[in-house]
């Protein structure tokens, strides 16, 4: 797990300071790639608020609370 995050802060890091959208690239995480929405958000997150954990792990909180409304909804 903690592998897993630290790639997924390494790669909207990389995209921050270089400004490529792109290119996804940070050193041996090719088994980390995500979808590039992900990496986009995080790294927009990380422009507005900083690069630390507590945004790092925002956006996935967002996600989970929005499934647990969407579930209630159609429940």
């Amino acid at each position: 797990y903690d592998q897993d995050e630290a790639a997924y802060m390494g790669f909207s890091k990389s995209i921050l300071t270089s400004g490529d959208f792109l290119k996804m690239d940070f050193p041996f995480s090719k088994p980390h790639r995500k979808p590039p929405l992900h990496f986009w958000l995080t790294s927009i997150q990380f422009y507005l608020f900083g690069a630390n954990e507590f945004v790092l792990r925002l956006l996935p909180t967002i996600y989970i609370l929005c499934t647990v409304f969407l579930t209630y909804l159609l429940g």
